[in-house]
This record gives C-alpha cells, structure tokens and sequence, in this order.
C-alpha cells in the first residue's frame, strides 16, 4: 500500500513513559500523523486535571511519566496502560480482544517497549507493525544497546527500522540512520536525538510509501542484555575521553 497526503495513514503508537518514547510521539504529533490509538507499558500516572492548563513540552527527566498521557489527551487520542505484572496474557488477551473492534490502523509504531507482542497485535495493522531500535542492526540487538554502544566505545550510534516478527529485534531493516556521538552528550539528551531521527524516518516511510525490506545479515548480529550494577564501571584501561563519554552518556 502507497500512502500519500491526501490519504494519510493512521498509526498505532506503542511505548513506554520516557524520553525516548515520548520524543517519538511528540514528533509524530508535531508533523500531523494521524495517530488513533497510545499503547503504554506500566501504569497510568493518575488523572489527568479536567480543565488543562497550557503545558509546555520540552523533554525534561522529571516530567516524563504523565507526558505522552498528557500529549496525547491534548489531540484527543486514547491511551491504553498495560500495568506491570508477572503474567501479562490476560492482559494482552483482553487488549487484542479489544482492538479488534475497532477499525485497524494502517501502521503500528513501536518506540522502546519492554517486552515481545502477540502476534495478535502484530498482525493487527492494515500495512506494517515497524519498531524504532536505537542501533545499526544487526549489531547490539537487545534491551538497552545505547548502553553497550557507550561501553565499547563506538564511534558512531544510529537507528534502524524494522518489521515486527517472531524474534526481536530481529526483523527486516526498512530504514537505518548512521549518526556520530555529539560530544559530551547525557542519556537523555542521546535519547532525543535517537527517538527524533527514528520518528522522521518513520514519517518519511509512510508518507513515501517507498518499503524496500532487507534482512539482517545474522553471522554480523550481537546481542546485549540488561546491564548490571557491575557493568556501569569504569574500566582503569579506558581513556580519559571514553569515560567521560561513558560517563555522561549512560547518566
């Protein structure tokens, strides 16, 4: 399917509270996609005023638990929280029960959520189900691979864009964007930047409708978990300049 301006595609947005999804839903509302439903990982961080009062959007740290929910009450889209429990089918059964009555989007958009979809929700969509990894997959696949990038002192970051599938992180690339390390950059601040260029690859994408799928090359793909307490120190052999980046990229 070819979209164009006069047709716009609706989208899906599925995230988590935080900067990085929060900077990718802010930029698909800044540039008008047609956005129909929010799907959000934990709880909801309580009821929104009944009367808003103007509320200014720049990321900040501490603002970003009620953010997207505040965002998205502003254009009238309807947020889901998902809760934080153990056993999430019922959860998830309820939820994909729920989106089948209602009229499919032509795209699910995910932008850093914990956890792998049902194929419910994946095959949900009219067109694609897309995630935004913060990586140049197939390398540093996983949870939290800016981390890793910082760790191992890579040169250079990007994005990719990918078809949802079975495995993570481990579907068709349809977009990637290369990007060097802004010097003394923190994580929220690298968070911005990722999730920024990520969204408008996104728009360009649909707009465009120019998909052109390749598939990673799995004898180049790394795979990272969760970093522990004792991955976050410094090594005595690094150099000055890959502490510090370390340092102030995973703050």
């Amino acid at each position: 399917m070819k979209n164009n301006l006069l047709t716009p595609a609706s989208v899906c947005f599925i995230g988590m509270p935080g900067t990085f999804s929060f900077a990718a839903f802010n930029v698909l509302c800044e540039h008008g996609i047609s956005i129909s439903q929010v799907i959000l990982a934990g709880y909801a961080p309580g009821a929104l005023p009944i009367k808003h009062l103007p509320v200014s959007f720049s990321i900040k740290p501490d603002q970003q638990s009620s953010s997207i929910q505040q965002l998205a009450a502003r254009h009238d889209i309807p947020v889901t929280f998902l809760g934080h429990v153990k056993n999430r089918q019922q959860q998830w059964q309820q939820l994909c029960n729920n989106v089948t009555g209602i009229t499919p989007p032509d795209y699910v958009f995910v932008a850093c959520f914990p956890e792998k979809l049902p194929a419910a929700l994946v095959n949900w969509p009219r067109d694609k189900s897309i995630n935004l990894h913060p990586s140049l997959l197939p390398k540093y696949r996983g949870p939290d691979p800016l981390f890793w990038q910082l760790r191992h002192n890579e040169s250079h970051t990007g994005i990719s864009l990918h078809l949802l599938g079975d495995r993570l992180d481990a579907g068709p690339i349809l977009y990637q964007r290369e990007m060097t390390y802004p010097v003394g950059a923190t994580r929220t601040e690298l968070h911005i930047l990722l999730a920024t260029q990520g969204a408008l690859g996104f728009i360009q994408l649909i707009t465009t409708g120019e998909f052109v799928a390749m598939e990673q090359d799995v004898s180049q793909a790394t795979y990272q978990p969760m970093p522990t307490k004792s991955d976050y120190r410094v090594e005595p052999h690094w150099s000055a300049e890959h502490a510090h980046k370390f340092l102030r990229g995973t703050k």
